[in-house]
């Protein structure tokens, strides 16, 4: 989780200094400024990365909830079995008790 956590991190830190960037792009005047091709292809470039660690950070995110619901499946699994052999332990002591009450009631009947 701490890895994720910190993935999650270097991939915001990235998305702000790209959208930094595209915003300081977008503010200058192309016509003043006198902007290149090659400024344009790196903007281009920039919006495409900042797209796909978008995408990486989602993938990342569906994948731990993914992890974190099999986890929890497996949990809610175990505790089923569980309650499954409390359940078969209750009426094995149950049986036990009326068994031993029936005997108990023949023993007292007897001694009256």
């Amino acid at each position: 989780m701490e890895q994720f956590s910190e993935f999650e991190g270097r991939i915001k830190d990235a998305l702000d200094r790209i959208s930094v960037s595209i915003e300081k792009s977008e503010n200058v005047r192309e016509d003043s400024t006198g902007i290149d091709h090659d400024a344009r292809n790196t903007i281009s470039e920039l919006i495409a990365a900042n797209k796909q660690l978008e995408d990486q950070l989602q993938k990342a995110k569906d994948s731990q909830e993914a992890y974190e619901i099999l986890e929890l499946r497996a949990q809610l699994d175990q505790l089923e079995r569980d309650r499954q052999e409390e359940t078969k332990e209750m009426q094995r002591l149950y049986d036990q008790l009326a068994l031993a009450l029936n005997n108990g009631d023949a023993t007292v009947g007897e001694d009256a």
